[in-house]
């Protein structure tokens, strides 16, 4: 990696068989009012058509590579070790910004190593739905549980990153299946503060085909594996999957902290879509933890009408 350029923002696309969808988040990227950027679509051997709906934008800015398929986190890694910016993004290719987006970032990562946004949700369709997705990573005990992999306080896509920070931190783990994101973030973290613009500057889609969306236990699970490995690790060791999958078990209350997260989870995107079933799952959220439910309707609640 040479020198990094100052002041450009280096903004890596991941991309595998979404088809027309990357193109809506290049030229999210390409139409920011911000000028110094490059879009790195990052194509990890799709097997669709989605190098037809990019081969006719002339922008110097855009550059394609393209390798086997590995998964979004060999593709990231990819993009950052070709990044020449001072700063780094990572966008998937289902989302999209807002064109002042990395006008209104990027001035805060001179006193922090990161800086997220609220996201709006979006259909597959595009379509803006009735709710958004980020909270303030500064208020509370938020800063003390993002670097423990406690809290992911924003979707990935709305993050800016210093990119020294993204050498420090080390890469996306590659061997993890579920729950990447936290693992990074929380290692970024720890290098310094994480700033936050209190609005929606994207967009993030809702897609029932995602891994996530499937498999919300096996992500809870993966999300206690990378917190304790991160604990391990403080104390001068380290962890095995095989070593804590062997005993992993869970308690009633964990249970039921699971149970009320994705009854809040399945809840807060049924009625973001128009759907007043959607209540029904989040008063069986706060029956199960009132504790973990109440405080993110106040807060999310406070954040739309703000």
């Amino acid at each position: 990696m040479g020198e990094r350029e100052l002041g450009l923002v280096s903004v890596v696309i991941p991309t595998y068989n979404v088809g027309s969808m990357v193109r809506e988040a290049v030229d999210s990227v390409l139409e920011q009012t911000y000028p110094l950027l490059e879009a790195l679509v990052i194509d990890d051997g799709s097997t669709d058509d989605t190098m037809t709906y990019l081969h006719d934008i002339e922008d110097p800015r855009l550059r394609i590579v393209s390798k086997p398929n590995g998964g979004v986190s060999s593709a990231r890694n990819l993009g950052a070790q070709v990044a020449r910016g001072e700063f780094v993004a990572f966008l998937d290719a289902d989302d999209v910004w807002t064109p002042t987006k990395l006008e209104e970032t990027v001035p805060l990562l001179a006193e922090h190593v990161a800086v997220g946004s609220m996201m709006r949700y979006i259909d597959e369709q595009g379509r803006r739905l009735r709710s958004a997705a980020g909270e303030d990573p500064t208020v509370g005990d938020a800063p003390a549980r993002i670097p423990r992999a406690e809290l992911m306080p924003f979707q990935t896509s709305s993050i800016v990153f210093q990119a020294d920070a993204v050498a420090q931190a080390g890469e996306f783990d590659t061997t993890l299946r579920l729950a990447q994101d936290l693992d990074f973030f929380a290692r970024v973290a720890r290098l310094g503060s994480v700033g936050y613009v209190p609005k929606a500057l994207g967009g993030y889609r809702l897609r029932t085909s995602s891994v996530s969306s499937r498999d919300y236990a096996r992500q809870r699970k993966n999300m206690r594996f990378i917190q304790a490995r991160l604990r391990a690790r403080d104390a001068g060791g380290d962890l095995t999957w095989e070593d804590f999958d062997r005993d992993y078990a869970p308690s009633f209350r964990t249970r039921r902290l699971d149970y009320a997260a994705e009854a809040y989870r399945a809840g807060g995107l049924a009625l973001s879509q128009g759907h007043r079933s959607g209540a029904l799952h989040l008063l069986g959220a706060v029956a199960a933890s009132p504790g973990y439910s109440v405080p993110r309707l106040v807060r999310h609640v406070r954040a739309m009408r703000g």
